[in-house]
């Protein structure tokens, strides 16, 4: 009876011990094998990544601005890929070549999808702003008529002054691209770099002048939340459709689509030292089922990281100012 009893003991002992390897070895396995992975998201994103998760993927999401600032803080980010416009990896990668440091990204895909740079007015201003910038509404007759009084523009005095709304340029990818667009108009060129900005810095002072300094909160929530705090507002299109078509808007609000188009690309970047945790066509599914669109042949529009980050910090001078 001993006998037996120490023939199961020792088999217990070596079962334990093979169970306790194989936890120690699972332990140590490459983050890479284990079942969850992480896809971070930029805000911009989030509906279509709520689309993704799923028992072997956890999704997170946050201001793009805000990966940007850990990547180039050094700290890196606990995540397989980062799916965000592709100006904030280009960022990224400019910060990490600047301080002689690696680069964050194993690999950056190819783009995966666009959306534009829309305007959203007050349907009962439209008109009076159209007829003031000549029959049509364009880029160079928003940042002109910015803050002007309506009543200089043609409509009532009572509406006060043309209210522009942006999103903050050091945070998201709408208020990023709309400074792209403002400055892209002026230079009056598809591709530029920072040395065209001097040529436009007087015009750019005029154009951070007629846009209402940014908060917290995207300037179209704002907008929903109450419709006189702006006239229009600068977006990007994914995803404001639905927005301006819900009963927050109470159908006050109209999109418009307007000339050179600049847009916001999307790329998924796999960090240093992962692998791609998704399928990429997995991916592009998801963003044309949320608003994203196919590419077409026609250039982003958006300037280069290093031209960005002078815009970036030459506006948000200007509003600090005021």
């Amino acid at each position: 009876m001993k006998r037996v009893v120490m023939v199961v003991g020792l088999v217990a002992l070596v079962a334990s011990t093979f169970a306790l390897r194989a936890t120690r070895d699972n332990d140590q396995r490459p983050l890479d094998d284990v079942a969850t992975k992480v896809l971070l998201c930029a805000t911009e994103m989030a509906d279509v990544c709520a689309d993704l998760g799923d028992a072997s993927l956890t999704v997170r999401v946050e201001d793009p601005g805000a990966t940007l600032a850990r990547l180039r803080s050094g700290g890196g980010i606990d995540a397989e890929a980062w799916l965000t416009p592709r100006s904030w990896a280009d960022l990224a990668r400019l910060g990490a070549q600047s301080s002689g440091g690696a680069d964050p990204f194993d690999s950056l895909s190819e783009t995966l999808a666009r959306t534009p740079l829309v305007i959203i007015i007050r349907s009962d201003r439209r008109a009076t702003l159209e007829t003031s910038c000549g029959g049509v509404i364009d880029w160079s007759c928003i940042v002109r008529r910015g803050g002007a009084t309506w009543a200089e523009i043609g409509g009532p005095s009572a509406w006060g002054s043309l209210r522009v709304g942006v999103d903050r340029p050091e945070r998201t990818t709408g208020g990023l691209v709309a400074l792209a667009q403002i400055a892209r108009t002026f230079v009056r060129r598809e591709s530029f770099d920072a040395r065209d900005l001097e040529s436009i810095s007087s015009t750019l002072d005029v154009a951070a002048a007629a846009l209402t300094p940014p908060t917290d909160k995207t300037a179209l929530d704002t907008m929903l939340e109450r419709a006189d705090s702006y006239d229009l507002v600068l977006a990007l299109e994914a995803g404001t459709r639905l927005a301006i078509a819900s009963p927050r808007a109470s159908g006050q609000l109209e999109l418009v689509e307007l000339e050179p188009i600049t847009s916001a690309d999307v790329v998924l970047a796999t960090m240093a030292g992962r692998r791609v945790p998704i399928e990429k066509t997995r991916v592009q599914q998801a963003l044309t089922t949320n608003g994203w669109h196919f590419l077409d042949k026609t250039e982003a529009g958006v300037a280069d990281a290093a031209t960005l980050e002078q815009l970036v910090a030459r506006f948000l001078q200007a509003w600090t100012g005021r």
